[in-house]
């Protein structure tokens, strides 16, 4: 992912192309995952993550893949940290021990 880019977070696709394209509502969502909806709406609002457990029951529940919504949550954290300038300066590589072998 560009770094110019946004990185979509996994709820804002389960808000905008499920619930508000397909007319699902919280409760519907929250009933079919059985997850309670404070789980729902932290979800979608951006609150809370996609875990593999839910990556599994969104999958199920919306014929698509696990990973495509554990990639979708990978993307969106990389994204963030890029965006957050992680402070490397006093890391060290390790890289050329591993050229040796």
């Amino acid at each position: 992912m560009t770094e110019n880019r946004r990185a979509v977070h996994p709820g804002e696709i389960i808000l905008e192309e499920m619930m508000r394209g397909f007319k699902v509502s919280a409760d519907e969502l929250a009933q079919a995952l059985d997850i309670p909806r404070y789980r729902v709406h932290a979800l979608v609002t951006g609150a809370s993550k996609v875990t593999p457990e839910l990556a599994v029951k969104l999958g199920y529940v919306l014929d698509t893949t696990p990973e495509f919504w554990l990639n979708l949550q990978h993307s969106h954290d990389l994204a963030t940290m890029h965006s957050l300038n992680v402070d490397t300066t006093s890391l060290t590589k390790l890289s050329h021990k591993l050229d040796k072998q």
